[in-house]
């Protein structure tokens, strides 16, 4: 029924479409001739009124065009009061000075189809503006009826209606100008009544918040309410019972945050069905005591030493002195107990001289890391080395003499230095 639906809207639409251009066009040219050749502003007033119908009904047919699926029409939208007015008052640039706008003490935003709102209270205005003498001030005004009930009041400076038109006016097909306008606005307050009552019959949220500890009742706690279907978060806070709730919400998804001050922050997630109340609790634990303590260790520390291996720190090595941390063997030879130099410029470990075992990053490094059989490895890039001469821990295998576990630096703080020996 919906499919039949909306191919008849799409199919009214596009019919409508051609007539309605025909008086645009017809509306137009007499505009140009009133103003132009006959020089009537009342003929040029009548043809303007005509072409501001027809955008109307332009309006109206692509809505039905790309919404007749849409059986109960535009979607209500959480919107801000004074954005939903601003909208309305921008349809009339020549007299925004006219129209002022008031909104009561403690309304911010509104559940409502916002493009059918802005064209109701629209033409309300123009009537309003019609109808008073010229220069004198329009009142639109959001008026908070009770708990989730807002009216717009538009007050002119006009004379009214007299008794017999009022008798009249809703009579289908009265032609008289000034009461189809007032026919319009009765319309149009019809329509906004209808909007409101559709917004009433959406979901809801209520809940309460407690203490994890005591399941005792929080009041003051911040309650964040977001979603896709919302304009922008909607915020609230509990009640000295620990109360809250969020009213008039569109059904979908939605996630809520809840704070406070020593508190932890806790978020949920939920979906709300069609004229749904969902009650929720929501407990917030205490949050734990942050303390932290910094320590500082001043360098250059007298190193302690095991009898069978030597740890050599990155500070260690700075403070050689250059001829002596720019040479391994040399290094090794000064820092680490039981290691001699001989005639050869070899590092002799337990009378070996050929058998210091040189791991690099926890691989087993054969090449002999003197520079009389290789090019040498420059002790710059040495985070630590641990020199052993004995006890060696099963990971090094079967290893005589010495052996030296090298650290290298993982070159994210090495900067761009170098040197020549």
């Amino acid at each position: 029924m919906v499919d039949l639906d909306s191919r008849c809207y799409a199919g009214a639409a596009h019919e409508m479409a051609t007539p309605l251009a025909t008086i645009a066009v017809t509306a137009k040219e007499m505009e140009h001739d009133a103003t132009v050749r006959l020089r009537d502003h009342r003929s040029q007033e009548d043809a303007q009124l005509i072409r501001s119908q027809v955008e109307r009904c332009r309006s109206i047919l692509e809505r039905m065009g790309t919404q007749g699926a849409d059986p109960f029409g535009e979607t209500p939208k959480s919107t801000e009061l004074d954005a939903l007015l601003l909208q309305v008052k921008e349809k009339f640039p020549e007299a925004q000075s006219r129209i002022h706008l008031c909104i009561d003490e403690g309304l911010s935003n509104c559940l409502i189809p916002v493009r059918a709102a802005v064209e109701a209270l629209s033409a309300l205005v123009k009537n309003a503006l019609d109808a008073s003498p010229h220069g004198k001030p329009v009142v639109v005004r959001a008026v908070k009826v009770d708990e989730g009930r807002v009216r717009f009041v538009i007050r002119d400076e006009g004379t009214g209606m007299s008794p017999e038109v009022m008798e009249r006016v809703a009579e289908p097909f009265f032609t008289m100008k000034q009461c189809v306008e007032c026919l319009m606005a009765a319309m149009c307050g019809v329509l906004i009544c209808a909007s409101f009552g559709f917004a009433q019959s959406d979901a809801a949220i209520r809940g309460s918040v407690t203490a994890k500890a005591d399941n005792s009742l929080l009041p003051d706690v911040e309650i964040r309410l977001e979603s896709p279907l919302l304009a922008e978060p909607l915020g609230t806070k509990s009640g000295d019972n620990g109360q809250f709730a969020f009213q008039r919400l569109v059904p979908g998804p939605y996630m809520i945050r809840a704070s406070r001050e020593g508190f932890q922050e806790q978020t949920i997630q939920l979906t709300l069905k069609p004229r749904e109340i969902q009650n929720i609790t929501l407990e917030l634990s205490l949050r734990g005591i942050e303390q932290s303590v910094e320590v500082h260790a001043i360098t250059g520390l007298a190193p302690t030493y095991s009898p069978s291996s030597t740890t050599l720190q990155r500070e260690t090595i700075d403070d050689l002195p250059v001829d002596q941390r720019n040479n391994l063997p040399d290094m090794i030879a000064i820092t680490a107990p039981g290691m001699i130099r001989s005639h050869d410029d070899f590092v002799h470990v337990r009378g070996n001289e050929i058998a210091l075992n040189t791991f690099i990053n926890g691989v087993s490094f054969w090449e002999n890391p003197h520079s009389v059989f290789s090019a040498g490895l420059s002790p710059d890039i040495i985070q630590s080395a641990s020199v052993m001469t004995g006890g060696f821990p099963a990971e090094y295998g079967n290893r005589f003499g010495g052996v030296i576990d090298i650290v290298t630096k993982s070159g994210l703080s090495m900067n761009n230095e170098g040197s020549l020996t």
